[in-house]
């Protein structure tokens, strides 16, 4: 579940300033994510999520306009730049972000550039494809689809070349599929492991974390689980994962270094 991913991370102190949420369902995610935020970000204002001063969100003006205008993008710029009165953060949702325009999209990506501690900001989409590439390196992704054939198949493609179990071949042709060009499969891999250690934390902790059955075997096979260990294995995690980011790495290569943090 979304909700499950953030409060994950808000709990072992990892909460990014930036999400790309993608789902097969919008409306889900946006309630999900509201849920989370009214719960965490804005509990002590005592106010409704919608009417609250530090909440924002941002859409198509109505059914008929083509895009969210860059107008729009500003005026939440200006919002989130203002200093929170009561909760102390700032809060902006993109609604359908791929419907942004190329002016929308960079005026956006200005934002997403130069966020503040005290912000964040949730882009969610059915169709994270048709996003920039800048954008979606930018943001931490939560990939969540409500169909179980759907999470199945992310299991599969993301969790299974995890495994020890797993053929060196299936390995192999998993991180021939990364190419230097298209950034967008390494965006999702590499959030989806780094989501992945956040859950075995929330694991050892005590904190239903909802593992399925790939993940519990990829949990097995680390070498411990104590709070220490699962911290240095985020930490390493996520320093490969930004280093590939800020500096343009071989993503294959990246993508083998993964792996091997999962099954050493």
């Amino acid at each position: 579940m979304i909700k499950q991913h953030l409060e994950d991370h808000y709990n072992i102190g990892k909460l990014y300033n930036s999400y790309l949420i993608s789902s097969d369902n919008i409306e889900m995610a946006l309630a999900e994510v509201e849920g989370f935020v009214s719960t965490y970000l804005l509990e002590k204002t005592g106010e409704s999520l919608r009417g609250n001063a530090d909440y924002m969100i941002v859409q198509k003006e109505s059914k008929t306009t083509k895009n969210i205008a860059v107008d729009q993008i500003r005026a939440m710029q200006k919002f989130l730049y203002k200093t929170s009165i009561v909760s102390g953060v700032k809060i902006a949702v993109i609604y359908a972000a791929d419907q942004m325009n190329l002016n929308s999209a960079n005026s956006c990506l200005k934002i997403l550039e130069d966020t503040t501690a005290n912000t964040h900001i949730f882009l969610l989409t059915e169709n994270a494809s048709a996003l920039l590439p800048t954008i979606r390196s930018r943001c931490a992704l939560i990939n969540h689809h409500y169909d179980d054939g759907a999470k199945y198949s992310i299991d599969e493609r993301f969790v299974k070349p995890l495994l020890k179990s797993t053929p060196l071949s299936e390995r192999l042709a998993f991180i021939a599929e990364f190419s230097v060009k298209d950034r967008g499969l390494w965006i999702e891999f590499s959030s989806a492991a780094e989501s992945l250690v956040a859950k075995f934390s929330m694991q050892f902790a005590g904190v239903a974390s909802d593992l399925s059955s790939l993940e519990r075997e990829v949990f097995a096979q680390f070498k411990s689980d104590s709070p220490e260990y699962l911290q240095m294995k985020y930490d390493q995690i996520g320093e490969i994962i930004k280093n590939t980011n800020n500096f343009d790495l071989d993503l294959r290569a990246s993508c083998a270094l993964l792996i091997d943090k999962f099954r050493s």
